[in-house]
């Protein structure tokens, strides 16, 4: 997988960085 994916978080689509070995997406001060 690209480092940078599209993730949906609160309908809105941000481009943030997954970690590695971890399919879920990072945000800011939140990790899902």
């Amino acid at each position: 997988r690209t480092e940078n994916v599209r993730c949906y978080f609160n309908g809105l689509a941000r481009m943030t960085t997954v970690n590695p070995g971890n399919d879920r997406c990072k945000f800011p001060g939140v990790t899902l």
